[in-house]
């Protein structure tokens, strides 16, 4: 059942048993933070994403759409190809605005949170800034998606 692991999948979960999810209750600040990095999300024009899809960003604006992806569940590989393609897709806002924290699986929440203490600088406003603008709104919103899961 579990990669390398000496347990059968009858000893980690019977059939009687079910699993639950647990959704607790946000702390204000941390729902104040997700809803100020959703509206900042909701009022990007709709061809910011195209703007950085048509240059190659810097590495912190790399960072940043690798979390995202992360994020957003984004299976194989990081590379700026598959990042293009993402850019490309008409749904990528709608899909970050609709996002609950309780619905990213654990995987995407470590690769996140990896990806942000690896990076940590690329996620500051201010450099973000300086390299992309256009991406300031993800980072601020992968934040508070951190903010709401360490709650």
């Amino acid at each position: 059942m579990f990669q390398g692991s000496p347990l059968e999948s009858a000893e980690v979960l019977r059939e009687d048993a079910s699993l639950v999810v647990i959704r607790r209750t946000l702390p204000e600040a941390a729902a104040n933070c997700l809803q100020e990095a959703r509206r900042e999300v909701a009022n990007m024009p709709p061809g910011r994403l195209q703007e950085v899809r048509d240059k190659m960003p810097g590495v912190p604006a790399l960072d940043v759409l690798s979390a995202v992806l992360s994020l957003l569940d984004w299976r194989g590989n990081h590379s700026w190809a598959s990042m293009r393609k993402f850019l490309g897709a008409n749904d990528v806002q709608s899909k970050l605005l609709e996002l609950e924290p309780h619905q990213v699986s654990f995987e995407s929440q470590l690769a996140v949170q990896q990806a942000v203490q690896q990076n940590f600088m690329s996620f500051s406003y201010e450099v973000i800034c300086r390299y992309s603008p256009e991406l300031a709104p993800l980072a601020a919103l992968v934040s508070a998606f951190l903010e709401c899961w360490a709650a």
